[in-house]
């Protein structure tokens, strides 16, 4: 299944936001993350993410690409997990003033990831510039990474729609061949 098989001729600033959703669920960004995204021109970068709001603005301007939206929103999105991530690190400390049902529990994969963007936002710069402080930060290079996978996702997804197509002759269609090709009926 293609998750953006219908929103892919949508104009840049609709498919930001029902993209938006679907990379979120690919990420495994919790529905309960009152999260939201705005698009807008965006002087000096194509989007960021608020940690006070938690809004992701995007400038759909710099970009008609759709992978690369695709590819921002990813970056985005990641930037959001590592808030919330981090948020629910800080939370746990608190876990022995909790009664046992509101105790926050984390994996040690998480509480190892969460230490690590701890000290990133420590050193995180406070005005960034694209310098290499910026993007040798361990939260600019995670985000980058998720960033990439979303890009990835989205081609792999156009690439198998575009070989499930390339059956289809738009002179004449042979429908028996097409059905046979992409197995509708098996």
């Amino acid at each position: 299944k293609d998750p953006f098989w219908f929103i892919r001729n949508f104009d840049n600033e609709e498919f930001v936001h029902v993209a938006f959703p679907i990379i979120k669920k690919l990420f495994k960004i919790p529905k309960k993350a009152k999260s939201s995204i705005i698009c807008k021109p965006i002087k000096n970068c194509s989007g960021y993410f608020n940690n006070l709001s938690l809004k992701i603005a995007i400038d759909t301007n710099q970009t008609s690409d759709k992978q690369d939206i695709v590819g921002i929103i990813g970056h985005e999105v990641r930037h959001l997990y590592q808030a919330l991530l981090i948020t629910k690190s800080l939370k746990s400390e608190f876990n022995w003033l909790l009664p046992q049902k509101y105790k926050i529990h984390l994996t040690k994969k998480d509480i190892k990831l969460s230490d690590k963007l701890v000290k990133a936002t420590i050193k995180y710069p406070l005005f960034p510039k694209a310098d290499n402080k910026y993007f040798n930060n361990f939260l600019e290079v995670d985000a980058r990474n998720f960033e990439i996978q979303a890009k990835l996702v989205y081609d792999y997804h156009t690439r198998h729609l575009s070989e499930l197509f390339s059956y289809v002759d738009t002179e004449m269609v042979d429908i028996e061949r097409f059905n046979n090709k992409v197995n509708f009926y098996n």
